[in-house]
């Protein structure tokens, strides 16, 4: 509850705010001294119908005083009764001949003021004036007090009736018997979060978060009963219901209600509850009183009927016109029409348009049946893997879902606070796609038409409509280009996404530095179609998000909102939830390493305990397997970037796999992978050279420039250091190819027989065609001068595999999974070649021949 207010001082409020309540209606008039307001169309041939009360209730009274309900209201201070002058100044501005009824709330100072005041106007006056105390509250009880029920909102509804029945010109009796009879027939409660806080109070009555109050008053009086935990917002409804329909309650069965009376429901907010939550409280009011008590009101009003400031709290009221109709002249269909008539006050905003009644089912419709999913052709679509599919889909929307916390938070700081849950919306509905089959066929394009339809039916706002234009643009793209190139590929996916950027862009100016989810579309899109390589671009995409830290909002909401120069603020949540959903896609694709390998997962686990091989370490004290076990159990992931991380994770991980295959020699050869630095910086991951592959972990790791210097030793620090001669290698490729994430350099000895022939890989099984084009180079011992670097490269080109001639194999590609998934490949192949060659063609090796020295040896 907010305690916090543009007029904070009470002083002349009362009057100030009647002054801007009269405005609506030019035939009002305010008497500023006795704060009455009155209708100067009134007709005297009417009876005048007042009433009034304390200010804090607004509308009530003077928002409801105009042709149809009252002819004056009196207004007191905030919750403080109208004094008796006052209210006879109401009675002597609305002179009738038929004679005036005064309508109070039952409170002791209301009733002793308007009680006064209509004793003297029958004193004074030859018409005669009457008094009718409204007591609706079912919470107070019978036997809670003396002085019988509170007055709240039900008797506006009163008021309503009454004033349509004077204005049919009705007798002074009739209109008196019409009041007491609804009275009696009518039932309320309310209900509050909190309490409100009054202008100029420094002590006011406020609840625990932890608890919600029923029977609340509307002056802050407190409550019948606090109930902690709070209870679900449909067990809440159904207790305020339950103390004001049942009857056998001996302490509320205020009112009988017959099968097939006719009801009137009101639902007041009081002052604190948005619309949208008092539409959905009356939706779930009309739910229960139809499916508990068989009950369907023939009229509903809802809106801040009577409110209490800015409480965040509600009333229930219900009137009874059947058991109405019994005690006076007037007829149910009188009383509905008394209701149904124009009035001329604020009464109208929650009135509506109820003559004409029908099935309230019939109000909610549903949009015409969707038309059937497009029919997609199969030359134009792309297929993969589906258990690929899935898994990489999942892992985006997992991502996603897990972070809408924070992009909630943080676009609440910056915006409208709707990003992360219209992120999460579109999350969920893929998930809920995904297990309905979505991925079975592997289809791309048909994944991406269902992108289209969530965005399009359920993610609105300004991130809803960029998505949307951008996967349409896409789809349409991919399909093209599957049909001029049906064998798919990255750079299939790299064009697709540039076309889909460009499209983008004639929608939107953002552009990168505006701080929009365009400053990791754009990067993103201008490096898969430059490099071809979606590792890289997902690198920039994760770049990109972490720069928007230090942008200032130039396009959005965000740019209403004033920022310090200098001052930190969080990352753009749109820019953002696309890098999480790009990097889970990345993610996702680890499930070929899973599929390739079941040990993947269990080894990527327990890493961090895997048994120590005392070999690799040397006998000086540095080297103790102690010590080297306690520097390989601590972690330092959190230091690094989410994608360094991920990164690590999955090298350390393969050097595991080569472990589990036999593949690895003891401490040598090098698996390597590329991540970029927050400045934009490419460096290198390599194994520190000592340890054996089965100790590998992720925070082993040791970090070099592409110059070869160590950026970060890993959590061995200096006890061991690198193999130079082997790093270079991999800093070579990784120098020259920009397309290439991860090199795998390796001598199992069949691949190093394979080598060692003049004929190379021979294609005997289809193992050997998963390799794609095969480069060779003649190896010359360690690679350390510049020239053996640009030969090496040179004769790599544009392959993912190739060997060093008489010494061994090498696999480079744009991901750890995929030069790990080349590796499995080729040495399946160079094993089936050595099984199945045997000594059949001792004439085609190798040999490899001494070089003598200067001194001829």
């Amino acid at each position: 509850m907010s305690d916090r207010h543009l007029f904070s001082n009470p002083d002349g409020l009362v009057v100030k705010g009647l002054r801007g309540a009269v405005t609506y209606n030019t035939a009002l008039r305010l008497i500023e001294d006795t704060r009455v307001v009155y209708d100067t169309t009134h007709s005297q041939s009417q009876v005048s119908i007042i009433s009034g009360g304390g200010a804090g209730h607004e509308p009530a009274w003077a928002g409801y005083v105009g042709q149809g309900v009252l002819a004056a209201s009196a207004s007191g201070d905030i919750f403080a009764s109208p004094s008796t002058k006052q209210v006879l100044s109401a009675v002597e501005s609305v002179p009738s001949n038929k004679g005036t009824i005064l309508l109070c709330g039952n409170y002791t100072g209301d009733c002793l003021h308007f009680g006064l005041a209509c004793e003297k106007a029958n004193a004074l006056r030859k018409s005669p004036c009457g008094i009718i105390i409204a007591g609706d509250d079912v919470s107070v009880g019978k036997k809670g007090s003396m002085v019988g029920r509170r007055g709240l909102a039900g008797h506006i509804g009163i008021l309503k009736i009454m004033g349509g029945a004077a204005a049919t010109e009705a007798s002074f009796d009739d209109c008196m018997s019409l009041g007491k009879a609804l009275c009696s027939s009518i039932v309320s409660i309310a209900s509050t979060l909190d309490h409100c806080h009054v202008p100029g109070r420094t002590e006011h009555g406020v609840l625990d978060k932890n608890e919600v109050e029923l029977g609340t008053g509307p002056h802050n009086e407190p409550g019948y009963k606090k109930i902690s935990p709070p209870p679900s917002p449909e067990e809440y409804i159904a207790l305020n219901l339950k103390y004001i329909l049942d009857e056998s309650d001996p302490e509320r069965g205020y009112v009988h209600f017959d099968k097939g009376d006719e009801i009137v429901l009101m639902v007041s907010n009081f002052g604190g509850m948005s619309p949208l939550e008092l539409g959905a409280l009356t939706d779930e009011l009309l739910e229960q009183l139809d499916k508990t008590w068989n009950i369907q009101p023939v009229r509903v009003y809802n809106g801040p009927i009577e409110t209490s400031l800015n409480a965040p709290a509600f009333s229930t009221s219900i009137l009874n016109l059947t058991a109405t109709a019994k005690g006076t002249k007037f007829s149910v269909e009188e009383m509905k029409r008394f209701l149904d008539a124009r009035s001329s006050t604020q009464w109208e905003s929650m009135a509506g348009q109820q003559g004409k009644q029908i099935p309230r089912r019939e109000q909610y419709l549903q949009s015409k049946k969707e038309e059937a999913k497009p029919t997609i052709d199969p030359s134009q679509d792309l297929k993969v893997d589906p258990k690929l599919l899935d898994s990489m889909l999942r892992r985006a929307a997992k991502n996603i879902i897990a972070r809408e916390p924070d992009l909630t938070k943080w676009d609440t700081v910056m915006g409208d606070g709707d990003c992360g849950e219209t992120l999460k919306t579109g999350a969920t509905s893929i998930t809920s796609a995904l297990d309905s089959g979505l991925a079975s066929s592997g289809s791309c394009v048909a994944v991406l038409h269902e992108f289209e339809h969530i965005l399009e039916s359920k993610m609105g706002g300004t991130l809803g409509g960029i998505l949307g234009i951008f996967f349409v643009s896409m789809t349409n793209a991919l399909q093209r280009g599957v049909k001029e190139s049906p064998a798919g590929g990255t750079q299939l996916w790299a064009k697709a996404v540039t076309t889909a950027l460009e499209n983008l862009r004639r929608y939107t100016p953002a552009a990168v530095g505006d701080r929009t989810v365009m400053d990791v579309f754009i990067p993103f899109a201008e490096t898969m179609g430059s490099s071809g390589s979606f590792d890289q671009a997902v690198q920039e995409a994760v770049k990109a998000a972490e720069g928007t830290k230090k942008m200032t909002p130039r396009l959005g909401r965000a740019t209403y909102v004033g920022v310090e120069e200098g001052k930190d603020l969080p990352p753009d949540p749109g820019a953002w939830g696309v890098m999480e959903a790009i990097n889970g896609l990345r993610e996702g694709m680890q499930g070929t390493l899973q599929r390739l390998c079941p040990s993947y997962t269990a080894m990527k686990r327990t890493y961090a305990s895997a048994p120590f091989s005392a070999n690799t370490h040397m006998p000086n004290a540095r080297y103790q397997t102690a010590k080297v076990q306690d520097m390989l159990s601590k972690s330092i992931l959190h230091e690094f970037p989410p994608s360094e991380a991920a990164t690590r994770i999955e090298l350390a991980a393969a050097y595991r796999l080569f472990h589990a295959h036999g593949w690895n020699e003891s401490i040598e050869n090098h698996l390597t992978a590329k991540v970029v630095e927050p400045d934009g910086s490419e460096s290198f991951l390599i194994n520190a050279h000592g340890l054996h592959y089965s100790e590998m972990t992720a925070s082993s790791l040791v970090k070099l420039g592409l110059d070869g210097t160590i950026k970060h030793p890993g959590v061995t620090g200096d006890t061991f250091g690198i193999n130079e001669s082997g790093s270079v290698i991999h800093s070579a490729i990784h120098r020259a190819r920009g397309d290439i994430s991860s090199v795998m350099h390796c001598h199992f000895p069949p691949a190093a027989g394979v080598s060692a022939t003049n004929d190379g890989l021979l294609g005997l099984a289809q193992t050997m065609h998963a390799c794609g084009p095969i480069a060779y180079h003649d190896y010359r011992g360690l690679v350390v001068d510049r020239d053996e670097q640009e030969s090496l490269v040179r004769d790599l080109e544009d392959a993912n595999v190739y060997f060093l001639r008489n010494h061994g194999v090498v696999t480079a590609a744009e991901s750890v999974s995929a030069a790990w998934y080349f590796m499995y490949q080729l040495l399946a192949a160079c094993e089936i070649q050595g099984w199945a060659s045997g000594n059949v063609y001792p004439n085609h090796l190798r040999v490899l021949k001494r070089e003598s020295n200067a001194d001829g040896e």
